[in-house]
Parts: structure tokens; C-alpha cells; sequence
């Protein structure tokens, strides 16, 4: 069908044209609710092929809004970031808003030295951009002992718009905090270790004063203790990545005599069978491998990897209806997250 173009067209027009409803055309123009992205997309061909030009500089300045919002994160090629990401993108789309993203590069392979904290430095940055509102994923805030200057900062900016942090919530820090169930995890996947006849368990990668790996350890101990004969020999902490698994599975045999090992994550877990290949041992028919943390495409390695799915995508669509809510002054989501599950595929073997 032609349409006429012309700047005077109605919400009423464009609804017509777009099939969907007055209040429905409202919500894409103001971007105020959710709409899905088939109607936002049906709409805004009618707004293109129409020339309607909102004033949405006037816009702006009557609602105070920008309509963007900032993700602070600290590695961006890291896959548990990565997933998160292309949730809130999505989620934010079907409420008309614009990502801003702010890559602090403080942790992962292209870790840079900086004078100035970076973390700290990102906070400034979302000021300066006049954001609606900010997710921050991982860095400082993870660590156990965060520095103090960073958590006032971060208070402070808290005071001018609305912040959202999905992680583990610390004392004295005044933001909205969407958790992880990390113990249940842990213990789901220990569980099944141990119900298929392994006692030498051990615990490879993530970093000590961060509270994902504290978390995790604390669990894994616990049940090892209850369970087996647990030793601190049977723990290796390094770091989250495929490098990590591949150098710290041999020094962690070394250590210790182990018949099973949950990594800290499925990266860390590949990269611990690539080194145990190449040392002679089949996974799992020599060690067990299991994961306390799904990524995505670890169903496809070989072997297969018996993990955790955390559900890490949701947290970002509950991170950014959170922001929705507290910019519309309504009351937040009480339930933080999806409850994980057990994922059983090669790496474990069966039963012993």
C-alpha cells in the first residue's frame, strides 16, 4: 500500500496504518511500557515511510528523560557478560530506550594499567552522559572488601538516577541489587557428583575476594567436608577463563589425588578437558569434569559439559524492569531471579 507522506500525520493515522492501537502508538512515541517488537517495529516503518518527526528535543526536556541507559561492565568478551548484554539490549528496546556501553577493561585478557581507578572513572562517565538510568555488571562491586571511595561514588551517582547492580548484594551500598542463587547452584552440582560415587572432588578456577568464587568455595566445602575427605590441596583459585582451566588442571592433579573436579565455570571446565586430553586422560572415564556456571555452546564440546544453568539471561530483562519501575515510581520486583538447574550431559560419565 502507498502511503502519503506527510508531517502532520495523527497517532490515530499511524494506527491504522500499523494495525495496532492508539495507546499502543503512545507508548512507541513516548517510550513509556513495554511493547512488543513486533508492533514497535510495525509502528516505526509507518513513522519512516510517513516522515513523522516527533519534536523529541521538547520531548526531553519535559519528561527530564534521555531515553538511554548505561551498562558498566568490566570484560566484554567474557560470555557470562556477553549473554547479559543482548538481554537488556532486547529488553530495553521494547521499552524505547538506547544502550550506552562502558567497558571499564579491569579484568580478562585485555586488563589495562590505569592511573586513575577505572571504575570509578565509569561512574563519572554515566554522569556526564546524563543517562536515565545504569546497570553495573561485575568489577568492583563484585569483590568482597569494595573500596570505599568506589562505593561512595557510587552512592552519590545513586542520588541523581536510578542504579541497578546484578550481583550479590554488600552492606552500606544504597542501589537495587538483582542476586544469584550461587549456593543452590553449587550445591546442585556437587550433589550429582557425589551421587554418582565420586568422593575426591575438587575445585578449579575464579579468584579469592570475589564473591561469586567465595560463595561457590564456601558451598563446595561445605558438602565436601559433610561428604568426603576435603583437603585445601583439592582447591586451585586462578581466574574465570579457558587459560585458567588449561594451566591449573595439572598443577591441581599435582596436588591433589582426585577422581572429579567442578570448575568454576564452563570455560574453565573446557580448557581443564584440553589440557587432561593432551596429558592422556578421557574425560570422564579417567576424571569427572562438571561446571558451576552454564555459557552458552557447552553442550556442543566434547564431551558435553554437565553444568549449571544459572538462567544468567534473566537477570538482565529483571535488571532493567527494575529500572522501568523505579523510574515510574512503582513498586520493584520482589522475586531477584530464576532458580538454577542442573544440566546433566557427558562430562560426569554415570554412574561408578
Amino acid at each position: 500500500m502507498l502511503i502519503t507522506k506527510k508531517n502532520d500525520i495523527t497517532i490515530k493515522e499511524i494506527s491504522k496504518l500499523s494495525g495496532t492501537s492508539k495507546s499502543t502508538v503512545s507508548r512507541v512515541l513516548s517510550g513509556t511500557g513495554y511493547v512488543s517488537t513486533e508492533k514497535r517495529q510495525a509502528i516505526e516503518k509507518v513513522i519512516q515511510e510517513t516522515n513523522y518527526r516527533p519534536n523529541m528535543i521538547a520531548r526531553s526536556l519535559q519528561s527530564k528523560q534521555t531515553k538511554t541507559l548505561a551498562i558498566i561492565l568490566p570484560d566484554v568478551s567474557n560470555p557470562y557478560f556477553i549473554g547479559l548484554i543482548e538481554e537488556i539490549e532486547r529488553v530495553s528496546e521494547g521499552y524505547g530506550y538506547t544502550l550506552i556501553l562502558i567497558n571499564t577493561m579491569s579484568t580478562g585478557a585485555d586488563k589495562v594499567k590505569a592511573s586513575d581507578d577505572p571504575e570509578i572513572k565509569a561512574l563519572h562517565t554515566v554522569q556526564e552522559k546524563q543517562v536515565d538510568g545504569a546497570i553495573i555488571i561485575g568489577g568492583e562491586i563484585d569483590h568482597v572488601k569494595v573500596s570505599s571511595q568506589y562505593l561512595k561514588t557510587l552512592n552519590q551517582l545513586n542520588k541523581h538516577i536510578p542504579i541497578v547492580i546484578i550481583g550479590q548484594k554488600i552492606a552500606d551500598c544504597d542501589v537495587i541489587f538483582v542476586q544469584r542463587h550461587i549456593n543452590t547452584g553449587m550445591r546442585l552440582i556437587v550433589q550429582h557428583i557425589l551421587s554418582l560415587g565420586y568422593r575426591k572432588i575438587g575445585f578449579l578456577g575464579g579468584k579469592p575476594g570475589v564473591q561469586v568464587t567465595e560463595q561457590r568455595l564456601a558451598e563446595f566445602k561445605r558438602l565436601a567436608d559433610m561428604y568426603t575427605n576435603y583437603s585445601d590441596n583439592n582447591v586451585l583459585l586462578n581466574d574465570y577463563y579457558l587459560k585458567d582451566g588449561y594451566q591449573g588442571i595439572e598443577q591441581l592433579l599435582d596436588q591433589s589425588d582426585l577422581d572429579a573436579v567442578v570448575a568454576i565455570n564452563d570455560r574453565v571446565a573446557l580448557g581443564a578437558i584440553r589440557r587432561l586430553h593432551e596429558l592422556g586422560k578421557i574425560v570422564p572415564n579417567d576424571i569427572a569434569i562438571g561446571s558451576a556456571d552454564q555459557f552458552p555452546d557447552s553442550d556442543y564440546y566434547i564431551p558435553s559439559i554437565t553444568t549449571i544453568d544459572q538462567h544468567n539471561n534473566s537477570l538482565g530483562k529483571i535488571a532493567v524492569e527494575q529500572l522501568i519501575r523505579s523510574f515510574n515510581s512503582q513498586p520493584l520486583l520482589t522475586v531477584q531471579s530464576d532458580l538454577p538447574d542442573l544440566v546433566i550431559r557427558e562430562s560426569c560419565g554415570e554412574n561408578k
